[in-house]
């Protein structure tokens, strides 16, 4: 078959050689090692990362464990292709980490012909837009994620090959870009990690009193925390006999006994308290059989928040939000949404939250969202504060680490214990904390830029030495 003859455009701008495309199945040589599977052996198994991020080793297993499922033995220079994820980039060149190694069915094999390709070079070229397009073009399917590489196919695929110096060539050059950009990649991919725990800091730090202790030296005279707890206490009990009056003369709802939680004087800081969250809070979420299915929502009518909506920093975005009927906005009065209100995800990705501002309309959440009020003793945004630092953090990465679908209960949350600052000084931590957030956020969103930047880095080099013109 005489194909077309057209230029590859190297980092050299200066030194363009011709070249020709061949079709896959000229490169690629299909070899498959099966192993029998032994009673008394350990297979430690590989997989491989999608967009040309290498190879992983699974822990060994022993041959219960495999049961019937075929191995095949890996060796050092094998090209292999994920059946079912080559066109996202699974590809990968085994190296001397990977003797003695085994792999599945899905963990295609083969040999590169080197007298038309060098297989790193092959590698780089299906790590390029180009290559991709070709592999998802001989991967059919719709399976979510899974589109099967169809091998019978390789004919179709068209690898564009200069002489092997320029092949050479390529590949040094790509790998010199590689080997300078991998460590700003590594700087640059623990950016978010590192201003995550910047911003656990500054909130641990503002929540236990040690942003404010000059300011507390300035303000003597504020009351303490202790004297508006008994306050609220004594308030609550006279009200609750007064609606328990009402109730025995059947003129009102039975009242909640809300009067007895519990508090004790900080054993630090003497104008602080320190109580039991239970009932200083008002905390509900959506009722299990109340759910709503995608079928309900509606193109006009109450706000439907959910997950996708607790992204913007510290606030809820409306953008995007699905909208339900006026009945089902009406059936569930607990969670209709106030301004100030702390949204705090249970189900999934625990721990994240997020707070209301700027409400405009009737607005509401889906079952996966705990709707968080202060009451008399908090100022909101203090206790959102609370809610978003460490203590309650904590929690959700350790059962986000456990496995299956990690969950937070409203009892969680009722049972911590939380250091009650006086409301002015309450008022103070917002305004010092948020002054400091603020940086934090200006720099996150300058980093943002530079790691989109970084990740399109290799994208470009790689198009820069595949670019046919």
């Amino acid at each position: 078959m005489n194909s077309p003859q057209y230029s590859l455009k190297q980092h050299n701008r200066n030194n363009r050689m011709n070249f020709t495309f061949t079709p896959l199945d000229k490169i690629l040589e299909s070899i498959r090692r099966p192993v029998l599977v032994e009673p008394d052996k350990e297979y430690s198994e590989i997989g491989v990362y999608s967009f040309g991020r290498g190879i992983f080793h699974k822990s060994p297993r022993s041959a219960i464990e495999i049961g019937n499922k075929e191995l095949f033995t890996i060796k050092p220079g094998d090209f292999i292709l994920h059946l079912t994820f080559a066109w996202e980039g699974a590809v990968a060149i085994a190296s001397a980490k990977e003797e003695g190694r085994y792999g599945s069915t899905r963990f295609l094999t083969y040999k590169v012909n080197e007298d038309l390709c060098l297989p790193q070079y092959l590698l780089y070229y299906f790590m390029t837009k180009n290559g991709l397009e070709q592999l998802k073009k001989i991967s059919p399917g719709s399976a979510g994620r899974n589109r099967v590489l169809n091998t019978g196919r390789f004919s179709e695929v068209l690898v564009p090959l200069p002489l092997r110096d320029v092949q050479k060539k390529t590949i040094d050059n790509l790998e010199a870009f590689f080997i300078k950009f991998a460590p700003i990649n590594n700087r640059v991919s623990n950016i978010p990690s590192l201003l995550e725990k910047l911003v656990l800091s500054i909130l641990q730090y503002a929540c236990s009193g040690k942003l404010t202790g000059d300011w507390r030296i300035e303000n003597k005279s504020i009351p303490p925390a202790i004297k508006i707890l008994e306050k609220i206490k004594t308030e609550r009990e006279a009200n609750f006999k007064i609606q328990y009056e009402r109730w025995k003369n059947k003129e009102d709802e039975k009242p909640t006994q809300d009067y007895d939680f519990l508090y004790e004087a900080h054993p630090e800081i003497t104008t602080w308290a320190k109580a039991k969250l239970d009932k200083l809070i008002y905390i509900a979420g959506r009722i299990g059989w109340k759910g709503l299915t995608a079928d309900e929502y509606v193109e006009e009518g109450p706000l439907f928040l959910s997950v996708s909506n607790m992204h913007e920093d510290e606030y809820v975005n409306f953008n995007g939000a699905n909208h339900v009927t006026n009945e089902r906005y009406e059936e569930s009065p607990e969670i209709q949404l106030q301004n100030e209100d702390i949204l705090l995800v249970k189900d999934g990705s625990i721990g994240k939250i997020a707070m209301v501002k700027n409400l405009k309309e009737p607005t509401t959440v889906n079952g996966s969202i705990l709707v968080v009020r202060g009451r008399e003793a908090f100022i909101p945004k203090f206790l959102f504060y609370f809610l978003k630092g460490p203590e309650l953090q904590n929690i959700a990465k350790n059962r986000i680490r456990r496995g299956s679908t990690p969950h937070l209960f409203q009892r969680d949350i009722r049972k911590f214990i939380i250091p009650v600052p006086p409301l002015e000084e309450q008022k103070e931590i917002i305004k010092q904390t948020e002054k400091l957030l603020n940086i934090v956020y200006k720099n996150q969103k300058r980093h943002d830029k530079i790691i989109s930047l970084a990740k399109k880095l290799p994208s470009a080099a790689l198009k820069s030495a595949f670019k046919i013109e």
